[in-house]
């Protein structure tokens, strides 16, 4: 049971990791061609891993069985990935990694609500004390920036 948070725990700091060497891939390449060389990267990995975990075979009967909507998950991962790489342009790498916490927990509760028929108002309450936190931390940030700018003049 422990093992499990371990490896989840494991997991939110490999993104916040890979969020920033996208960043900075994007830095580099740009936008676009910095999430294309990620993912041309990471696919002989998957088949890799893949191959090792199947024994050394895939299971194609498996991707032939899998319903057309099954492959979206490829295609929100490339957007959620360019969008991450054009916001750390402009906010912090912590704001930027709350924010996605927000949308995950905000969409996850949606989800909630329309498959099971259950929200409660107390996560509700936690998502929205999150969100009104990166908020003011960005109001923060400007202000103290402005302050920055106006010292140099």
């Amino acid at each position: 049971m422990y093992w499990v948070i371990f490896v989840g725990f494991l997991s939110g700091g490999i993104s916040v990791v890979s969020k920033m060497l996208n960043y900075q891939a994007g830095n580099h390449l740009g936008t676009w061609n910095g999430s294309l060389i990620n993912y041309l990267l990471a696919a002989p990995l998957s088949l890799a891993i893949a191959l090792a975990v199947g024994g050394g075979r895939l299971p194609v009967e498996g991707f032939l069985a899998a319903p057309w909507w099954a492959y979206l998950g490829g295609v929100c991962g490339v957007i959620a990935m360019v969008i991450n790489v054009y916001t750390l342009r402009r906010i912090s790498l912590f704001q930027s990694t709350t924010l996605l916490l927000v949308s995950q927990l905000a969409t996850s509760m949606l989800v909630d609500l329309l498959f099971f028929g259950r929200m409660s108002p107390c996560k509700a309450l936690g998502v929205a004390l999150l969100a009104a936190g990166v908020i003011w931390d960005r109001r923060i940030q400007l202000q103290a920036e402005r302050q920055q700018e106006g010292e140099r003049r």
